[in-house]
């Protein structure tokens, strides 16, 4: 059995490089990355320190990316959090943070079993929740769930 170093997110995708590995990403992530930021690249390679997640933040049972890249000239780039929500029509772009580059910041997915009573039928739902946490930030680590049609910044812990 052959292992790929790809984080494989679709059928048609191109592959870019990545920090740790090579990431595949949709053609239509890829397409709106170049229009939107055109000549944006990656964060410097930070082995074990991904630059790209993927899970399932919206809840709608397919897969949203998260990922840090750098936009702009070196003299004056910066390093932007944009988050990709797959709906069945295509990708809604989500600009959460920018910055001046930081090698030291990272991204991690995270779960959480989340436990849920509708208030008319008192029927308990259970469900996993993910959302991502911004590692290695100067004000500290922090996380994004997505609450309400929006992402809201959270603890983490």
């Amino acid at each position: 059995m052959l292992l790929f170093p790809f984080t494989v997110f679709a059928d048609s995708a191109i592959t870019s490089p990545s920090t740790s590995h090579p990431v595949v990403l949709p053609v239509a992530i890829q397409q709106q990355l170049d229009q939107n930021f055109p000549g944006w690249h990656w964060p410097p390679s930070k082995p074990g320190y991904p630059d790209f997640i993927v899970g399932d933040f919206d809840r709608n049972n397919l897969k949203d990316a998260a990922m840090n890249i750098i936009v702009g000239p070196s003299e004056s780039a910066e390093e932007v959090l944009v988050v990709f929500l797959q709906h069945e029509d295509g990708y809604e772009q989500k600009i959460l943070e920018s910055r001046g580059v930081d090698p030291r910041i990272s991204l991690k997915l995270l779960k959480r079993s989340v436990h849920e009573q509708d208030s008319q039928t008192g029927v308990r739902k259970f469900f996993q929740r993910e959302f991502f946490e911004v590692r290695g930030s100067p004000e500290g680590d922090h996380g994004y769930a997505f609450e309400d049609g929006q992402f809201e910044e959270t603890d983490s812990n």
